[in-house]
């Protein structure tokens, strides 16, 4: 696809990655090339169930940080057990996770719940990238510019710039 889009002369760079649902076995699958990291970096992007607390959570952690691998924890906003205690993804941070959440929560896509968490988290600095989860076309994509407003005015233009093009930089530069 990006020999394509190189020939069609589009200013377009496509890089690997993928979002990985936790299991026991993580690890293991990385290790084996079974998953991809963000960019072919040092960062995986990975999901957490919704309802349920994982009770492995900080091995996986622990493990992956133990494989030069920061894992990053996608939309924990929408995650039942951030929302009963957002706080409690400081102690992810402080194990050396970082934080994705998606656009839309903070238009309420996700709910009134999710809406309330993201906006805890990004007054407290606990979030440190934004992405859109987009499983189909013509969904979040329209939004985003609506979403970026209401997030600049939460965290300010300086930190909506950090969280939304200087962090991913980082993971391409592999940093």
């Amino acid at each position: 696809m990006q020999d394509a889009i190189t020939k069609e002369n589009i200013s377009l760079n496509l890089h690997t990655g993928m979002e990985v649902y936790i299991t026991e076995e993580i690890v293991d699958r990385l290790e084996q090339g079974k998953l991809l990291t963000l960019a072919n970096s040092k960062y995986l992007l990975m999901e957490l169930p919704l309802n349920t607390k994982v009770q492995y959570l900080s091995d996986i952690i622990f493990r992956l940080i133990n494989k030069n691998i920061v894992p990053i924890i996608a939309h924990p906003e929408r995650y039942s057990i951030v929302q009963k205690d957002p706080s409690i993804v400081k102690s992810w941070i402080n194990q050396g996770c970082m934080l994705q959440c998606n656009f839309g929560s903070i238009l309420g896509l996700y709910g009134k719940t999710a809406k309330k968490t993201i906006k805890y988290l990004l007054k407290n600095d606990l979030v440190h990238f934004f992405g859109t989860d987009v499983h189909k076309k013509e969904t979040i994509y329209i939004k985003v510019q609506t979403a970026t407003k209401k997030i600049k005015k939460i965290v300010g233009a300086e930190k909506l710039e950090e969280l939304t093009n200087t962090n991913a930089r980082c993971i391409l530069e592999k940093n």
